[in-house]
């Protein structure tokens, strides 16, 4: 249950050098003068007056990003709807009923790594998708598998080379011992 409710109330937050894609609808007067200062337009008008902008944001280190009319937008610690609810706010001065969505378009930010008996080793990207040990592990390629010499043992069973019982979770500095063996083969997700 636990494990669920991690899961259900998984909520990315933004960090250092993610990349921000944010469309904005408004008025062809302020879309037109944003995309006059380097945004890339994307997108038809609507037939009302409206332009549809789209432009491409680096999270510098601070965790803030300058969007034009607008300033500089803390994005670092907050999900993509908290940073898309703070710029229409931001924007209610200079169009009306601003229409803006915020969503990641390169996460940089939050990695995490697998090392050991592992198909693929390395860094990954933590993403919008919750991500448990176990699917982290098959993302990787899975455990490496080793067939014993047939010739000296005639057994040709395929065995895991690295121990399922004994991974450790290393999170925040803390080290726990997880006992993927037990889930595998009885479904104990404890």
């Amino acid at each position: 249950p636990a494990l669920a409710r991690a899961i259900a109330d998984y909520s990315y937050r933004v960090g250092p050098h993610d990349f921000l894609a944010v469309t904005l609808w408004g008025e062809n007067t302020l879309s037109g003068t944003i995309q006059a200062v380097g945004a890339a337009a994307a997108g038809a008008g609507t037939g009302d007056n409206s332009v549809a902008t789209a432009m491409s944001f680096e999270v510098s280190p601070d965790g803030s990003f300058y969007f034009p009319y607008v300033g500089r937008v803390l994005a670092g610690g907050r999900t993509i709807n908290e940073i898309r609810d703070r710029l229409m706010q931001k924007l209610k001065p200079f169009l009306r009923e601003p229409q803006v969505t915020v969503s990641v378009s390169q996460y940089n930010s939050k990695k995490f790594k697998l090392s050991g008996a592992v198909a693929r080793p390395g860094l990954y990207p933590l993403t919008n998708v919750p991500i448990t040990v176990s699917q982290a592990i098959a993302a990787s390629g899975g455990v490496i598998n080793q067939t014993p010499n047939a010739l000296t043992t005639g057994n040709t069973i395929v065995r895991p080379l690295g121990d399922l019982s004994h991974v450790v979770l290393v999170q925040e500095g803390r080290k726990t011992v997880l006992d993927l063996r037990a889930y595998y083969e009885q479904g104990d997700a404890s």
